[in-house]
């Protein structure tokens, strides 16, 4: 209602997809759609899929297209988040699947000597320099009776089959490159904490947390310490795993702890340690890469990127008081309800026929733009960058830091929500390659003209669900 009492028709929603029906549940029919049903149940934490039920309304995003697409090479269903993206049912999937051609077989060239950076591996050197200590690390409660030897060599089989983990990078003629170091010894560290009073623990955890995290080293190795906490018996033992974020990215961690958990399984069970192959390499990605660019390929994206670079809205109306630093840094955490959750993940999908980081991203904007007092507004993006764009090239299981980011201009004109929200959605459409080409130009060309950095002071970064399949 407006000031008056009246309806402000202005700010209600787009009645159109409010009115279409909502598609009957039928049960999977095929082998091929029974294998996805189970597969979409897995990693999207639904009870039951049918096969006209839509990804993106039970939840799904980029992120956990990715997972699909690895489950489902491992059941034999070739797939591709492409495909995933423009047929969003198992039906729809199932009926396209042998449509379209496959680019030549998989690249899995095993790349020996040094390789180049990907882009956002540029970026962080031009950013923050030979920076020994930018880790990423996860903390994991472990059962009881958990059986150390299988552990560790878990652990082991871990580092042996993802060669990312064992990079090593240093500067060859002025410039930075990046190398796999041969496989080495036992990785897994132990803190004992059994015969400690409880007082004592936490001092001892705390100095073996710092020295795993500050332990990393870039060039000389390791780039991962993994330290298992022995609380004794009848207390429950936990987990560190610290990786420099050089060779390692959100995608990659999901799969680093299901093969963990693969591993630990059949070590425990007494067999093998087997783990599903490893597609293209990420050195070899990296070299297709550079030759991609420098053959070309991204050139017709360059105009849309120069053109963004030359007309970006700068500045924010920021006050800095003290001084700019880590230290003087603070954080805001907002959490959402369980209501508010689903209606983000299940619900707004299915109005809009849209996608979660879209909703986000609009709502950013509307906010950066209500602050700014414009209603063009600058803000850095970061995708998973692991797209379709080489033949060959499969990066579902591939170990290693991905990210793409890139700067994104969104028009926020004042309008009901419904419209801004297909404003958003169309304008994120129309950046090319998902944004992956903007990196990759402005670090792997030497002639692209986008070295001017454009700076937004605020980015986003949409994670995805980290609880909704299983894993260890």
């Amino acid at each position: 209602l407006g000031p008056t009492g009246k309806v402000d028709r202005n700010a209600l929603p787009v009645p159109g997809p409010l009115t279409e029906p909502v598609a009957a549940y039928v049960d999977p029919r095929t082998d091929t759609e029974r294998i996805l049903a189970d597969i979409w149940s897995q990693v999207l934490g639904v009870e039951r899929v049918g096969v006209h039920d839509n990804f993106f309304e039970l939840g799904g995003d980029s992120i956990l297209s990715i997972q699909i697409v690895s489950r489902a090479r491992q059941a034999g269903v070739r797939v591709s988040t492409k495909d995933i993206f423009f047929r969003q049912t198992i039906a729809e999937l199932v009926a396209g699947l042998g449509l379209e051609p496959v680019a030549g077989s998989m690249d899995r060239e095993v790349v020996v000597g040094p390789a180049p950076l990907t882009p956002i591996q540029h970026w962080f050197f031009a950013t923050y320099g030979a920076l020994a200590h930018f880790n990423q690390s996860f903390v994991l409660q472990l059962a009881e009776d958990l059986d150390q030897d299988a552990l560790s060599a878990a652990v082991d089989a871990l580092v042996a089959h993802h060669p990312a983990l064992r990079m090593r990078l240093y500067r060859r003629a002025g410039q930075w490159c990046q190398e796999v170091a041969p496989i080495g010894g036992a990785v897994l560290e132990r803190c004992d904490l059994s015969g400690l009073a409880e007082a004592d623990r936490r001092g001892v955890i705390e100095q073996a947390e710092l020295a795993a995290q500050s332990g990393l080293n870039i060039t000389d190795g390791p780039m991962l310490r993994v330290v298992f906490f022995d609380a004794g018996s009848g207390c429950q033992p936990y987990l560190l795993i610290a990786i420099h974020h050089l060779v390692v990215d959100g995608v990659s961690w999901r799969i680093l702890l299901d093969d963990l958990d693969t591993a630990y399984q059949q070590a425990r069970g007494g067999g093998p340690i087997e783990l599903e192959p490893v597609g293209t390499a990420f050195t070899q990605w990296a070299h297709r890469l550079v030759a991609h660019v420098q053959g070309g390929g991204f050139d017709s994206d360059l105009k849309y990127w120069s053109a963004l670079t030359q007309d970006a809205p700068t500045g924010l109306p920021v006050t800095r008081v003290g001084a700019n630093t880590a230290g003087s840094a603070r954080s805001v955490v907002v959490r959402l309800g369980r209501d508010e959750t689903d209606a983000l993940l299940h619900r707004v999908p299915g109005v809009y026929r849209t996608q979660i980081n879209d909703v986000l991203l609009s709502a950013l904007g509307l906010v950066l733009a209500s602050w700014t007092g414009r209603d063009r507004v600058l803000v850095a993006l970061e995708g998973h960058g692991r797209e379709e764009i080489l033949p060959g090239v499969e990066l579902s299981r591939t170990v290693g830091w991905f990210t793409s980011q890139f700067p994104v201009v969104l028009s926020v004109a004042p309008t009901g929500w419904g419209e801004l929200l297909k404003s958003v959605k169309e304008q994120l459409r129309a950046i090319p390659r998902r944004g992956l080409s903007y990196g990759a130009l402005r670090y792997l060309s030497s002639d692209s003209g986008l070295d001017e950095d454009v700076s937004p002071q605020i980015s986003m970064n949409y994670h995805g669900q980290w609880d909704a399949g299983g894993g260890f």
